[in-house]
């Protein structure tokens, strides 16, 4: 019971951030050409514009939550893939739509390194191994919701997608922020006993070994 705020802060962080972010693009490239929106060659260039924003997400998730807050930076990251979102709902010029596809793609870099890492920050180590591969499991579950909506909705209209995947992408902000604000650091270690203490103490000044450096490591890096 526990695990689940950091369960689902990792889970919704990847779901939205790749699962839907990417994956539902690749779904709609091909109703998006055949509705006329852009050619083949455009729609491909649009796509590269999304792993262009993952590429500098990523690289910048790192340097922005040592600056601000983690928890306030991947709620902004969770609304920008859902504003970025509904806001290719319409047809429009391709640079325009390129511009969109970057902010998603940066705002999904951002969640995927960023949601687990702070995720698994707040778990028990012995129960890392577990959670791990659950909370990216996320990635697998947006593409399969992604390639189930867009057939269904596409018979529609393109416009219908569009806002369909961005009112999920809001529902998983809502449900990654709520679970984030109930993450707690990991429990810490039960106290040494006087006499454990001692022996430790008396075993350490007969074996000498090399000081270790201490370094603080920030937020996003903890769970390393």
């Amino acid at each position: 019971r526990g695990d689940w705020p950091a369960l689902l802060t990792g889970f919704m962080a990847t779901l939205c951030g790749v699962g839907l972010s990417r994956f539902a693009y690749t779904a709609l490239l091909p109703q998006v050409v055949h509705a006329g929106w852009f050619t083949g060659e455009q729609a491909a260039y649009i796509g590269a514009a999304n792993l262009l924003g993952y590429l500098l997400g990523a690289l910048m998730a790192a340097p922005l939550a040592d600056r601000w807050s983690g928890t306030r930076l991947l709620q902004l990251s969770w609304l920008a893939v859902a504003i970025s979102v509904a806001a290719e709902c319409v047809a429009q010029p391709m640079a325009v739509f390129f511009f969109w596809r970057c902010v998603a793609g940066v705002a999904g870099g951002v969640l995927m390194v960023l949601g687990p890492s702070m995720a698994m920050a707040a778990t028990p180590v012995a129960r890392r191994a577990i959670l791990g591969p659950m909370m990216f499991s996320g990635i697998g579950f947006g593409a399969l919701l992604s390639a189930t909506l867009v057939p269904m909705l596409a018979t529609h209209s393109l416009t219908a997608v569009w806002l369909c995947l961005a009112l999920v992408c809001l529902a998983t902000a809502w449900a990654g922020s709520a679970a984030m604000a109930r993450l707690q650091p990991p429990a810490a270690s039960a106290p040494i006993s006087p006499s454990a203490s001692s022996s430790a103490s008396h075993s350490a000044s007969a074996t000498p070994t090399a000081a270790l450096p201490v370094t603080q490591a920030s937020v996003w890096t903890a769970a390393v």
